[in-house]
């Protein structure tokens, strides 16, 4: 699945690139032979895996901090934040999700790759924006697939320290969704710090990154199903 020349290219060339390199295509084999079955996702190539989940989460290994917490957000089977985790084993990492099946499938992949740099949380994101102990307290938030930007950040941005940071994986017609966010982001205390466009075989890729700037009003996030059905614009 993946090599180590492509290994080294993105991350650059470390001597524990060996062992990450084996947790990689452990996790993606695992995501090859279950992943569709356990209804974690739909792709089930080698090739779709190893471009759509595994090269594609690494880019956002080049952009974490030195130290700090992250917290993965609509995790579903575990893209980007396992990936992230087994990039960077010096970093504490939440994957968190609302629906129990994707949880518990990522349960077992932390259990069979050890990763001791992991716990995994069921729960929906408008009580976790608000609950002691994850409200304000992560340098990272990190989202693939999840929503759009407007609706992305009213689950982020509460979740981040000031000077903290949401890692936005999007695709590469991503104009429309800066614009839409732009209320969101002044309501929510963030603004845009760069988006950065990758390819990968034959398609584009982008990682917004925002940056949060100011402390995020306690009416935020709004109740459940709130976000979704009336973001702010």
């Amino acid at each position: 699945m993946l090599t180590r020349d492509t290994l080294d290219l993105v991350l650059g060339p470390h001597k524990d690139n060996v062992i990450k390199l084996d947790l990689l295509n452990r996790l993606g084999e695992r995501f090859v032979k279950d992943g569709r079955t356990r209804g974690v996702t739909a792709l089930s190539s080698p090739e779709a895996i190893k471009d759509e989940f595994l090269l594609d989460s690494l880019f956002g290994v080049t952009v974490l901090p030195k130290s700090g917490r992250v917290i993965d957000i609509g995790t579903g089977g575990g893209v980007p934040g396992l990936v992230l985790a087994i990039g960077r084993p010096d970093l504490e990492f939440v994957l968190t999700d609302s629906a129990s099946k994707k949880t518990k499938w990522v349960e077992e992949l932390v259990s069979e790759l050890n990763l001791e740099n992991v716990t995994v949380v069921t729960r929906r994101l408008e009580l976790l924006g608000r609950e002691e102990g994850f409200r304000e307290s992560f340098d990272v938030v990190s989202a693939k697939a999840l929503a759009s930007l407007n609706v992305l950040t009213e689950f982020a941005l509460p979740l981040l320290k000031v000077g903290g940071r949401l890692l936005a994986y999007k695709g590469p017609a991503l104009s429309q969704e800066l614009e839409e966010a732009r209320k969101a982001l002044q309501e929510l205390g963030g603004r845009i710090h760069r988006c950065t466009g990758y390819g990968i075989g034959d398609k584009t890729f982008t990682l917004c990154e925002v940056l949060k700037i100011a402390p995020t009003h306690e009416r935020y996030p709004r109740r459940d199903g709130v976000p979704q059905k009336k973001p702010l614009k």
